[in-house]
């Protein structure tokens, strides 16, 4: 495994693609974990990014939150096709691993900050949810396109109609 830089993320081999590598990582801060509003990069989810840039082959090694994470079956799809559409990659291999564990100290501080902020959203939604009460809580840029995170609506179980043409929950 590389060693980690100071923001807890793989550094670069050297040698070893650096132009590929930050535009993969740039692909990895793309996918994010369904349950916390945090890339996976920053979450710590990614251990290592290795980089043959003659062949354009890209391998990593990444773990998820936990071995009963309900996207086990469709991140490393998602992260594998991602790496896949960056330019120069020819192939794109993902393994996911359980050792070591990941634990929240691999998360940047940056991500502390935002998972800590959606466990008090979340409590808003709960209260908010039990009196009955819509919310939309913020939009969020993912690439190019403008995601807006969102509550749950007690009308009909769902989101208030018309308050995001797509709303992804928290």
């Amino acid at each position: 495994m590389s060693e980690l830089t100071n923001d807890r993320s793989p550094a670069p081999r050297p040698g070893l693609g650096a132009g590929i590598r930050e535009k993969v990582v740039e692909a990895l801060q793309t996918c994010y974990d369904p349950e916390i509003p945090v890339n996976i990069y920053e979450l710590g989810l990614v251990y290592d990014i290795n980089v043959d840039e003659p062949k354009g082959e890209v391998s990593i090694r990444m773990t998820l939150t936990s071995p009963a994470c309900p996207v086990a079956g469709s991140l490393p799809p998602e992260v594998e096709a991602k790496v896949r559409a960056v330019p120069g990659v020819t192939k794109a291999s993902v393994e996911v691993v359980w050792d070591p564990p990941w634990t929240p100290d691999k998360m940047t501080e940056a991500a502390k900050l935002a998972a800590r902020h959606a466990v008090s959203a979340r409590r808003m939604i709960r209260s908010s949810a039990l009196r009955g009460v819509g919310l939309v809580l913020s939009d969020q840029t993912v690439g190019d396109e403008v995601v807006r995170r969102c509550g749950p609506s007690i009308r009909g179980g769902s989101v208030v109609p018309g308050i995001a043409s797509r709303c992804v929950p928290w």
